[in-house]
């Protein structure tokens, strides 16, 4: 069962403690101040001792007992214990009905456990013990939904009303009850009664255009944020509610410019406007849109507020997923200027950098604080792995590869086959990065020409992250490169251009697999579909020369030397393209 964690303020009545004058009863008095002390210092272990020793001294030191029941329940692990202390709290609770925390605290347990009606009794109680507090009644109300009666939750808050008046956050709770029971007349008719209350406020008709939303309503709906807009017209929170509504409409002209003032407005907090902003960005990203107009909302932004390390943190991370790593990484600085502190800003900074195939200066960077307080960072080893990789040091990069394989799976040795189980405890995130850490082993070994090892890693990297494009290209690419089982190479590789149809590198490696399968005629189609879509870094000189060479073998040898010969332009020092350039053919290798 869940544990329900408790802890005590010394808000119990003293007068009991106070007045003892048995030995036995001073002893308890004692031994309970004792405990409320440890409650209070979070030492739960000694506060439950001490109110059992209490207890023991004084069975009728109810304040004692009110403790040591709180304190059997922080540490209850089923449900006869449960109940064990919530008895202990009863004896004190129907001795001293009017106390409002006690009784509260011990209402409350009651409804988590599931007894709502014992919840309820203490506290119809204690309402009529403390007329003049209304803020029990909300609690009543709480209590009557968690325990399915509808009808008497909305008689408590109709109660609160009348002594409080209206307000959104109860008409909001009532308007809950009704849409549960699928009600929606009376949903509608409580914001009537809110707006009837004060036709002045915007957040009113606010309230109800959202409900319109929720009913898919939509026209009524922008009626009601429309009215709201006109009543206030730079209210942040009607705003969001007409970016959404016309995001949802699918009219950009008017999505934008209501993201526009939602972003200008000063009553709607950064954390809610960044999240805005990304939400407005990512499809741009995604369709490799303009963001001309995304740019311009970030730069007003950051014009709003430019001492935020926030805003600078979203603006490295934007100026990433367009790749654009100059900007990324000069934005990222100015965060860490701002917080020096912030150790995940110095972690973003060191994948920018090693994005921006900056690798000295990444090495520089992680060598820094390899040794500091951040070694406890996992993502700092990776990426400095991945700049020693760069930077061609690959003894290092393997060195840190498999220390940081040990901070994180303590138990598997180097050269041991992953297994499922090994990766039990590791989340999501922990999985893939284990994956990518094999994946590096995988890439040094293969350099290395260590096969065997190249192929132990790359398993590994697939029990870790079985459907990660990038690791079936490499691993099938390696195979097939090295004689290895084409057929395995060649499924690997079809999941990954199935995953990822556009990608330059994946379609060239499956024309490559084909061409070592003498599937000549296949390889060719692939092949030219991978140069049709690589743009950028992509444009390597293996395209050019796997096309020369498939194009050779499907006896086109003029279109094969015109593709030789782009790429020697790219790769002048390679001897075997220029054999293929000055004898204008095939050489088998």
């Amino acid at each position: 069962m869940k544990k329900i964690i408790f802890i005590l303020f010394a808000a119990l009545s003293l007068a009991g403690l106070l007045l003892a004058s048995t030995p036995a009863e001073r002893m308890s008095r004692y031994l309970t101040l004792k405990g409320m002390q440890a409650t209070i210092e979070r030492d739960p272990a000694s506060a439950y001792e001490l109110y059992k020793k209490a207890l023991a001294a004084n069975p009728d030191n109810l304040e004692a007992g009110y403790s040591y029941g709180v304190s059997i329940i922080s540490m209850a692990d089923d449900t006869a214990r449960l109940h064990e202390g919530l008895d202990y709290m009863l004896r004190y609770v129907e001795s001293y009905p009017a106390d409002i925390t006690e009784v509260q605290n011990y209402a409350y347990i009651c409804r988590e456990a599931g007894k709502t009606d014992e919840a309820l009794r203490v506290l119809e109680r204690l309402a009529e013990l403390n007329p003049d507090n209304s803020e029990i009644l909300p609690l009543m109300g709480e209590t009557a939904t968690a325990g399915g009666d509808m009808k008497a939750a909305r008689e408590y808050y109709t109660r609160y009303e009348a002594k409080e008046g209206v307000s959104p956050e109860l008409s909001l709770r009532k308007m809950s009850l009704w849409l549960y029971e699928k009600d929606t007349v009376n949903a509608l008719a409580e914001t009537d009664r809110l707006i009837a209350s004060n036709p002045s406020i915007p957040d009113f008709y606010l309230l109800k255009g959202n409900l319109y939303s929720y009913l898919d309503k939509q026209d009524s709906a922008l009626v009601m944020y429309r009215k709201a807009e006109s009543i206030d017209p730079k209210n942040g929170g009607v705003k969001l509610a007409l970016a959404g509504w016309y995001q949802q409409a699918k009219d950009s002209l008017k999505y934008d410019e209501a993201v526009y003032e939602a972003l200008l407005s000063e009553d709607i907090d950064l954390e809610v406007k960044l999240e805005m902003l990304a939400e407005y960005v990512t499809p741009l990203l995604e369709a490799k849109a303009s963001t001309a107009h995304a740019d311009y909302l970030l730069g007003t932004l950051r014009e709003q507020y430019p001492h935020e390390a926030e805003i600078q943190d979203f603006s490295a991370r934007y100026s990433a997923a367009k790749s654009d790593w100059k900007n990324a990484i000069e934005q990222i600085q100015v965060a860490i200027d701002m917080e020096p502190d912030n150790n995940a800003y110095k972690t973003q900074k060191l994948s920018y950098l090693v994005a921006d195939k900056r690798y000295d200066d990444a090495i520089r960077e992680y060598e820094a604080v390899r040794d500091t307080s951040m070694n406890t960072r996992l993502e700092l080893f990776f990426y400095g792995a991945a700049a020693y990789t760069g930077a061609g040091l690959d003894e290092k990069a393997k060195t840190d590869a498999i220390a940081l394989l040990g901070k994180i799976l303590p138990n598997v040795a180097p050269g041991d086959t992953l297994k499922a189980a090994d990766l039990a405890a590791l989340n999501a995130n922990g999985t893939r990065m284990v994956a990518n850490i094999y994946s590096i082993i995988g890439d040094i070994d293969y350099r290395a020409k260590d096969m065997a090892g190249m192929r132990l890693a790359y398993n590994n990297a697939l029990t870790a992250n079985p459907d990660d494009p990038m690791t079936l290209n490499n691993y099938a690419y390696y195979l097939c490169e090295s004689g290895g089982d084409l057929e395995k190479a060649l499924q690997m590789s079809k999941t990954a251009i199935t995953q990822a149809p556009d990608n330059a590198t994946f379609l060239d490696t499956y024309a490559w697999i084909l061409f070592k399968r003498r599937e000549y005629k296949e390889a060719l189609t692939y092949q030219r579909s991978a140069l049709e879509k690589a743009e950028g870094d992509d444009l390597s000189y293996d395209l050019y020369d796997h096309l020369g060479d498939i194009l050779f073998m499907n006896g086109l040898p003029k279109e094969a030397l015109e593709q030789w010969q782009k790429a020697l332009k790219l790769e002048p020092d390679n001897e075997l393209l220029k054999k293929k350039v000055k004898y204008k053919t095939y050489f088998y290798e």
